[in-house]
């Protein structure tokens, strides 16, 4: 079974999710560790989130397939046949997006767009290796010269 973000999540699937991993024959997958996503008025629950959830209900965690782990950066090198040092993993989060780069041994960004702020940089243990207010800012960067 995977889970994902789910904008529609009902009792009812939670429900049907608690009853197909209460087998341990059946796959616990997950596409990401994120535990919120940006709304309009702040924040709401985001697949990280809905897997804590299942996980204190059914006594499992699930295997992350998406970001931190270094296989997404990894499959994109192999299909694009690039190197590491040409990569930029970009990402407003520093716990999965800016994992998943310093784990695949590529360059960060962070953007203060989604929910990292610039003041969460001083005790990560995920640094990016820059940081920009906005995806604007780093294309800007971007285009005026090199990072």
């Amino acid at each position: 079974m995977v889970v994902g973000f789910d904008q529609e999540l009902t009792y009812q699937k939670l429900k049907d999710a608690c009853r197909l991993l209460f087998d341990p024959k059946v796959d616990f997958i997950a596409t990401n560790p994120d535990l919120r996503c940006p709304a309009s008025f702040g924040f709401i629950p985001d697949c990280g989130s809905i897997c804590r959830m299942l996980s204190s209900t059914i006594d499992r965690i699930p295997y992350y397939v998406g970001k931190p782990n270094p296989i997404v950066v990894e499959l994109c090198l192999k299909s694009a046949g690039g190197f590491p040092e040409e990569v930029l993993v970009v990402g407003d989060r520093l716990y999965t997006d800016i994992a998943c780069g310093i784990r695949a041994g590529v360059d960060t960004a962070v953007v203060f767009t989604g929910e990292a702020a610039p003041e969460d940089m001083k005790a990560t243990d995920y640094p990016a290796d820059f940081a920009f207010p906005s995806v604007y800012e780093l294309y800007q960067r971007i285009k005026g010269e090199s990072l």
